[in-house]
């Protein structure tokens, strides 16, 4: 639920960083711009790249439990930046679109 949560938050980010205005259908910005592109890629890879820093460094040191404990504590702490930063640079940011 926190990786939805995420996914959805960093894409909003970076839709609002990236926002393309000039398409001409309805589907371009959706499969054809900057800000999906680094969302949908780096949402794949952040599983991956968890999985290999606990398969390779702190399996030997931390529970999987633990660990996914420890994870979901950063993405909640992520989200709430996201969120914050939505709701005040993101605010002034689509006003001035």
């Amino acid at each position: 639920m926190l990786l939805v949560m995420t996914n959805g938050l960093i894409g909003m980010v970076f839709g609002l960083q990236w926002a393309r205005l000039d398409y001409i259908n309805d589907a371009y910005p959706c499969k054809q711009s900057a800000a999906v592109a680094f969302t949908m890629f780096g949402m794949m890879g952040l599983p991956a790249i968890l999985g290999l820093i606990y398969g390779f460094l702190l399996v030997d040191h931390l529970s999987p439990s633990f660990f996914l404990a420890l994870i979901s504590l950063i993405l909640a702490a992520v989200n709430y930046g996201h969120y914050r930063l939505l709701i005040t640079w993101g605010v002034r940011k689509w006003e001035a679109l």
